[in-house]
């Protein structure tokens, strides 16, 4: 690197910022990686919470309501036929 920056200053630079966009990419490939990694992990945690307070999860119980509507026709619960 040392030869490069007293023979070519300008290719020194370009490597400096083509560094540096790599980096950034890199940090931003991360980030996302592990916002997705505890996203999960949330998600996994509220459900064991839930069923250990209500007996279920609210995945569970939105299935459940997904499955009665689909076969009935209508939401659970009280319906109103102005909807």
């Amino acid at each position: 690197m040392r030869e490069l920056v007293t023979t070519n200053p300008g290719a020194a630079l370009v490597v400096t910022i083509l560094l540096g966009l790599g980096g950034i990419l890199l940090m931003t490939v991360l980030m996302s990686l592990a916002r997705r990694v505890v996203r999960a992990w949330r998600r996994r945690l509220q459900e064991a919470l839930d069923r250990e307070l209500f007996g279920h999860s609210m995945t569970e119980m939105r299935a459940r309501r997904t499955r009665i509507q689909l076969t009935t026709g209508k939401p659970p619960g009280r319906w109103n036929p102005r909807w």
